[in-house]
Order: C-alpha cells, then structure tokens, then sequence
C-alpha cells in the first residue's frame, strides 16, 4: 500500500537516500544516547494502533550508525496525526518528533522520512542493516 506521507523520492538529494522501504506508515528513529529501543516502547505502539484499531502487516527494524530504525506498514493508512501519535507512543527521537510536527502543520507533502543511507564528500557514512534481534522483537509483539 502506497502511504500518504511517503514517497519514495522525499528530500531525495545526492546525501540522503531513502528509497528503499518508503512506504512504511510508521518510521521511527531511536538513537542509542538518547532513545535507544526498548521493549516498552514496541508495546506503546501496540496500545495506541490497537485503541485506533490499525492492524499491521509488517514491521521491521534496522540498526543504523546511531541507533535503529523502526518501520512499520500497516492494513490501512494512518492520518498525519495518527502518524504523528504512534511514533511519539513509540517514543521517536524528540527532535525529529518536533519537525514533522512542524512539517505536518505546514501541510508539507512527503514529512515521514528515515534514510536508508546517508553519504558525506562521496563516502559513505552509514547504510541500514537490518537487525534480526530487534526485527523478531517488533513483529512478536506488533504483529
């Protein structure tokens, strides 16, 4: 399903590349100084999509240079706010939290972005991969 706050070219630029898994409903960013990933955080989510009866299909989770990344795609699509409130459930990193908030009131298209890699002076700086620990964890307790 194609989300409405995706796509798969948003904020594409020669440094940050998202591309691959766009079009998750839900993407998270927790850093491993600030908010690394917790079991509380996964069962958060899971209350809130359960009390907005959004049933998921998928979810996985990739460890990045900082922390992970969570995504996860759903049976029908979420609103801007309903997007907004799961990922703060499941406890997003703050600032990003704060920009796409800012973003989804300037009714910006194409808000909900983590990059599959970032790349710096034509080197590459980091590249998810995914976390099969962490994967089997969500999709336990998202699924």
């Amino acid at each position: 399903m194609k989300h409405p706050n995706s796509a798969p070219h948003a904020f594409k630029s020669r440094y940050y590349h998202e591309r691959e898994r766009w079009d998750a409903a839900v993407k998270v960013d927790w850093d491993r100084n600030r908010n690394p990933v917790t079991l509380r955080a996964l069962r958060a989510l899971r209350e809130y999509l359960d009390r907005r009866h959004v049933a998921t299909v998928r979810a996985e989770v990739y460890s990045t240079a900082k922390g992970w990344h969570l995504r996860v795609w759903t049976k029908r699509e979420l609103g801007p706010y309903e997007t907004l409130h799961a990922q703060s459930a499941a406890e997003d990193d703050p600032m990003r939290q704060k920009f796409n908030a800012r973003r989804v009131r300037r009714l910006e298209r194409f808000w909900n972005v983590l990059w599959v890699e970032k790349w710096r002076n034509g080197h590459l700086l980091y590249r998810e991969a995914l976390d099969k620990h962490w994967t089997a964890k969500a999709q336990e307790i998202l699924l």
